[in-house]
């Protein structure tokens, strides 16, 4: 059985002995330095491979033990939270302080029954409210309930590894969480606001936002026949147009604004957007 817990034993023996000796001695003599080790793993050439690979190398490899090429993995759920508020530019990078306590969907911790000991679920204000997932006030028995969907473990264990599934639910937590669907709207506003000129340029600034890459011309057409359809229907339902976004449902940018953050909701549910290449 592979694991990366329990090296030789009930596990398969480590491929790189070696490698890990010399990792270990540098961490010793770095003064138990976590961030000089961490940093220096992240930006070695191995970690940072693509998960690429030629099929004669798959086929010679199939289990990556020559480590010839990156795992290919759905991020962390604090990393898919991060990703979307920073595509928004809400993202705050403060460092340190106080755990926060970001929008929960409906009644959450009381229906878990945490009322009790820890009293109410006092949403956080302001920038607060953006501050990293690594802020996130953490409780074992009412775990964050999107970090929980997306695999994150409740810490009532010391885990070595982190599971990863994929599941409908999450795609759900992606779509209709209140933290998503606001960092959807706020993504719309900035392609919306900070890039001028027609519909291509804005959807190749999107697309280089939430993906790091201009679109093929097939998905820049594909992308502006949808925002043009979605304009029209907005358009002609100015109630909806206003659910997607208060306020702007009887301006004359409210229906072409709404079409946006639904555009830019789909962007940032990709399996490209949220997947480790």
């Amino acid at each position: 059985m592979r694991t990366t817990g329990d090296f030789g034993l009930r596990g398969d023996a480590p491929t790189h002995p070696e490698l890990l000796d010399w990792l270990a001695c540098e961490f010793v003599d770095s003064g138990w330095d976590l961030k000089r080790i961490h940093r220096l793993i992240v930006s070695s050439e191995t970690y940072r491979q693509s998960s690429f690979c030629a099929p004669a190398r798959r086929e010679s490899d199939p289990f990556n033990s020559l480590l010839g090429r990156s795992a290919r993995f759905r991020l962390q759920a604090e990393q898919i939270r991060d990703l979307a508020l920073s595509a928004a530019g809400l993202l705050d990078h403060r460092i340190g302080g106080a755990s926060v306590f970001p929008v929960q969907p409906g009644d959450y911790w009381s229906e878990k029954g945490q009322e009790k000991d820890s009293g109410k679920w006092l949403t956080s204000k302001g920038r607060d409210l953006y501050r990293r997932g690594l802020y996130t006030y953490w409780k074992r028995m009412a775990l964050y309930p999107s970090f929980w969907i997306l695999d994150a473990p409740t810490r009532q264990v010391c885990t070595v590894s982190r599971s990863i599934t994929n599941t409908p639910i999450q795609t759900l937590v992606t779509l209709n969480d209140p933290v998503f669907f606001e960092a959807a709207r706020a993504f719309a506003i900035r392609i919306f606001s900070e890039v001028p000129g027609g519909v291509g340029k804005r959807v190749e600034e999107a697309f280089l936002i939430a993906l790091s890459r201009l679109p093929s011309p097939v998905e820049s057409a594909a992308f502006s026949s949808m925002l043009e359809d979605l304009a029209m229907r907005y358009k002609e339902d100015p109630q909806a147009a206003a659910s997607v976004n208060p306020g702007t449902g009887d301006t004359p940018a409210g229906a072409e604004l709404a079409a946006w953050t639904v555009l830019s909701s789909t962007l940032l549910n990709l399996d490209e957007a949220i997947t480790r290449e």
